[in-house]
């Protein structure tokens, strides 16, 4: 798996190696980062993502694309990342939400067991 690439609808490949933000594209980004999390918490696009995911495994387990790894892989990064997001965020504004099971999802979101347990049940 290469992290560092990803082939888009059309079949291109794009290498992030190659890409170099300057600082007004990084603001935009960031920007952009900040009003996604005002409408929805961390944990909440967590669950969403990870209900997402669950979901493409259970109706294509039989099938799952060559580029399974990545999107694993990806989801281990998402996940990671939006776990920090949150604790930054309760940090500085209190808890986001009081849990997730509010929002539909699961309280304690275990990225790696959770991911793997629903790849191994495909594997079965």
């Amino acid at each position: 798996m290469n992290s560092n690439r990803l082939t888009d609808n059309n079949m291109n490949t794009i290498d992030y190696d190659e890409i170099s933000l300057n600082e007004e594209q990084s603001q935009q980004i960031l920007e952009e980062v900040q009003e996604l999390l005002t409408v929805n918490p961390p944990l909440v696009i967590l669950s969403n993502l990870t209900e997402i995911y669950n979901t493409y495994i259970f109706h294509e387990h039989y099938s799952l694309g060559d580029d399974f790894e990545d999107i694993a892989g990806a989801m281990v990064y998402l996940t990671r990342f939006l776990k920090r997001v949150d604790e930054i965020y309760s940090n500085v504004q209190g808890d986001l939400i009081p849990d997730c099971d509010a929002a539909g999802g699961e309280s304690e979101v275990d990225e790696q067991s959770s991911l793997n347990d629903a790849h191994d049940e495909n594997e079965e």
